[in-house]
């Protein structure tokens, strides 16, 4: 018995060895080193461009009626704008909305009056709405409260201002730093988390049907100063846009408008009075193209509260990062020509 009790002696006081060493931390077997994984930084995107930018842009989309009459070009700051949408006002002319919210430029116009369509798109983006005059059903919106928007009827001269080397109604612009200004002291919040659009490195470039489209041109008009030509340059990864034979520039920088998503809308238009002002179907749907890397897709285009998107078989089609041209067109097989001219 006395020879079984020092066994258990000993047996205890091993254990108790093992277990110090344990606590301890004497054992090079049980050491480990802990080793944290590099931090990686963010990477943020303009939500309109898909564009890499080097801090989250909060800033409110504002989006502009721009003049496009003959003798309102070139106009400024347009090429810092993230998308524009074409479409058609009166006499066979187009304004743009160009929407700006990654950039906003110290010099946007000419200014024109609002029209109500394009009102319904700039809600789409939540943009702060800038105009100078509007039509009846334009100013019923504006005063519903449907938007919030900045019209140049009430203050020409406060946060617009006339360029003397122009004509009315061609010379009405505005800035930045007076859009600033005005939102502050309109109590107009320009903040926003603003919904991306879908964007894919390589756009559409899997689908087997897209077709080659380095040129398309797109009849507004009967008058050849209207219409609209976009030529792809491989060395710009772009599209180049002229207008009546003319390259779409920027006033302020001399700067050639190249985008990299066209995309065209088809859709039926109607005149509704004796000013030739009209209504443009921007909720049935129908038929459209996607261009991109030279290259065109047919799509469906669809209204997606309030923006206009490209989609195939009910999923929408990727832009691919750049910048956006939405040109609306009449339902008409003349209105869009991919044929390049000899």
């Amino acid at each position: 018995m006395k020879k079984i009790g020092i066994i258990f002696l000993i047996g205890i006081m091993v254990l108790g060895m093992v277990a110090c060493n344990k606590k301890s931390g004497t054992d090079s077997e049980n050491t480990s080193v802990s080793i944290s994984e590099p931090i990686q930084p963010l990477v943020y995107y303009a939500p309109l461009t898909g564009e890499e930018v080097e801090h989250e842009i909060t800033q409110r989309a504002v989006a502009v009626m721009i003049n496009n009459q003959k003798k309102a070009r070139p106009q400024s700051g347009i090429s810092q704008a993230d998308m524009v949408y074409e479409l058609l006002s009166e006499a066979d002319i187009t304004r743009w909305l160009a929407i700006f919210q990654s950039e906003l430029p110290e010099k946007i116009g000419p200014i024109r009056s609002a029209r109500d369509y394009y009102i319904k798109i700039a809600a789409g983006y939540n943009a702060f709405y800038i105009c100078h005059g509007q039509s009846p059903a334009a100013e019923d919106l504006m005063q519903s409260g449907a938007i919030d928007a900045l019209n140049g009827i009430n203050y020409d001269g406060k946060y617009f201002h006339r360029d003397q080397t122009r004509v009315a109604p061609h010379n009405s612009y505005t800035s930045a730093s007076d859009i600033s200004d005005a939102a502050e002291a309109l109590d107009i919040r320009m903040i926003d988390q603003v919904r991306a659009n879908i964007y894919e490195e390589n756009g559409f470039s899997g689908d087997t049907e897209a077709k080659d489209a380095t040129y398309v041109k797109l009849k507004y008009s009967s008058n050849d100063d209207y219409n609209v030509v976009y030529t792809y340059d491989e060395t710009k990864k772009g599209y180049i846009r002229s207008q009546g034979g003319v390259q779409t520039t920027d006033r302020e920088n001399d700067e050639m408008i190249t985008v990299q998503n066209v995309f065209i809308v088809k859709t039926e238009h109607n005149i509704i009075d004796n000013y030739g002002r009209r209504s443009i179907d921007l909720q049935s749907g129908g038929q459209g193209y996607l261009l991109q890397n030279g290259k065109m897709l047919e799509v469906t285009w669809m209204n997606d509260s309030g923006r206009l998107v490209p989609t195939k078989n009910g999923e929408v089609i990727p832009y691919i990062p750049g910048k956006t041209w939405i040109n609306v067109v009449e339902d008409k097989e003349s209105a869009v020509n991919f044929t390049t001219p000899n």
